[in-house]
């Protein structure tokens, strides 16, 4: 396990990627498998966990959602930031998936991007399914293109097909097969996806994304159904989380309530 305790990191460059996505480029590097995260401590507002965008030099491309991601977004190059990890189970590839689908929703492109590449440089034929809520918040789609072919889908149509990321990757399934597929985004968008694979017999795998605290397994305040996302996630593949009661059902928040996934 990575040790516990904060390295210092400063902030080489700062990309503002789309409307609401900002990526942070450290002067660091870690080795680390594409699904992995770390957990980025900002001195005096708190201490959150995101995926690896870029690796093996450190990049985290962050949405501003909320009080900690506002302050994150304020910060300026050449600031310095405390990164433990990277924490997790990454993806698990195979040499004999040579045909493979992503499936991006949203800023669930950024875990999925550094795998774009790293099945790139495995030879596979790679198709992406980008999804986003309007064109403004598309994520990374030169990076996918770059690998391979990128079908884009917006919920308003302003770019690409008009609808979810689930009903073109459904659509894609009329006509194509996959040795196995890959996702990212919101939990109803990977539940489809899994459903999808599960009746085609294609294996599957979704990184996850659920509130916690730790990053090495210790709070709880990620458990999904007795499995610790931090931990044994957050990459699962998609019989489990099928299987799983509170996938895509409920969710766990700061106080460590359970509410509904919206």
């Amino acid at each position: 396990m990575a040790r516990a305790k904060p390295r210092a990191a400063r902030v080489e460059r700062i990309v503002v990627e789309n409307a609401r996505v900002k990526t942070f480029m450290f002067d660091l590097e870690l080795e680390a498998e594409p699904g992995q995260f770390i957990m980025l401590w900002l001195p005096g507002v708190d201490e959150k966990p995101f995926t690896l965008s870029y690796m093996p030099k450190v990049g985290v491309s962050v949405a501003r959602v909320g009080a900690f991601t506002q302050r994150l977004h304020e910060i300026r190059e050449g600031e310095m930031l405390g990164i433990r990890g990277p924490y997790g189970r990454g993806f698990s590839l195979s040499s004999s998936d040579a045909d493979v689908c992503l499936v991006a929703g949203g800023v669930g492109a950024a875990a999925l991007a550094p795998l774009a590449e790293t099945l790139k440089a495995s030879g596979a034929k790679i198709t992406t399914v980008l999804g986003a809520k309007s064109a403004s918040e598309i994520l990374f789609e030169n990076r996918f293109l770059a690998c391979g072919e990128v079908l884009v889908c917006t919920d308003d149509g302003s770019k690409g097909r008009r609808g979810s990321a689930t009903a073109l990757f459904s659509k894609l399934l009329e006509s194509r097969d996959f040795d196995a597929v890959y996702a990212c985004g919101p939990e109803l968008m990977i539940y489809e996806v899994a459903r999808l694979c599960e009746e085609r017999g294609i294996k599957m795998q979704a990184a996850v994304e659920r509130y916690m605290k730790c990053g090495i397994g210790i709070c709880g305040s990620c458990v999904l159904n007795g499995r610790r996302v931090c931990v044994e996630g957050p990459v699962f593949d998609g019989k489990t989380l099928l299987m799983s009661e509170e996938f895509a059902s409920v969710r766990r928040e700061r106080s460590g309530r359970l509410t509904r996934v919206q």
